[in-house]
């Protein structure tokens, strides 16, 4: 079963798309830095009803890094060198961007290095980053590892060892997956907004699998507590202000 997509309507209030920039200003406000990352590539492209504003994309972008968002660091690696944004592309500053998005854990700045390397000749190193985006669970990665082996220059024992930690990691997700898709269907079925609140958090990775616990523990016992009154305002706050 297809889990439905974010961004064609409000994971918790059901909205209609044409209500999802509002959604996004609130949550931009409530410093959500995903909401920033999504509306700084609307502003980019000028997509969804979004005037193209590269000024404003920057500034989201440069915002949720001051945040802690390795992806929107990423982010802004790519438009160091996207000719569309300047009319100097500067590849020694995106790869410091991207070498410090992987650093904070973002995979496809290892991936992006790694194309960057080999194109520079740099071939080992580039075999290292793809190393790290496969053991992330980062599928293209292990085609490019593949590409490696068959023209002989990754071992097999290399490839072998690589391809593991591919599957580990995705084994892993898929796990996580099927959980959240358990949550979102417990959600639907119920008739307890609160709850739905609750699981749609956790399908959509605003909440974690130990808060999540927290919560419905003291839901269901009507004992919140300290620590489950702040997480329960909190989302009230978050998902229906």
């Amino acid at each position: 079963k297809k889990l439905p997509p974010l961004e064609f309507a409000c994971a918790f209030c059901r909205r209609p798309p044409e209500e999802m920039m509002t959604r996004i200003e609130k949550r931009i406000e409530k410093e959500d830095t995903r909401a920033m990352i999504t509306l700084a590539k609307k502003c980019m492209h000028g997509s969804e009803g979004v005037r193209q504003d590269h000024a404003k994309a920057l500034k989201l972008f440069n915002r949720a890094v001051d945040l802690g968002s390795a992806e929107a660091i990423g982010q802004l690696g790519l438009l160091a060198m996207d000719k569309e944004f300047t009319s100097v592309p500067n590849k020694t500053k995106a790869m410091e961007y991207f070498e410090n998005a992987a650093a904070k854990g973002h995979i496809l700045s290892h991936d992006i290095i790694a194309i960057i390397l080999r194109k520079e000749g740099s071939i080992d190193l580039a075999i290292k980053h793809w190393h790290l985006a496969a053991a992330a669970g980062h599928d293209d990665s292990t085609k490019y590892l593949w590409d490696c082996f068959n023209k002989g220059i990754l071992s097999k024992p290399d490839l072998e060892k690589a391809l593991r930690a591919h599957k580990a990691a995705c084994d892993e997700m898929n796990s996580e997956e099927r959980e959240r898709l358990a949550a979102y269907e417990e959600a639907e079925a119920g008739n307890d907004e609160f709850l739905k609140a609750i699981y749609y958090g956790y399908y959509h990775g605003y909440i974690n699998a130990k808060k999540l616990k927290v919560m419905l523990k003291a839901h269901r016992s009507k004992d919140w507590g300290k620590v489950g009154t702040q997480l329960k305002i909190k989302i009230q706050l978050y998902f229906h202000a």
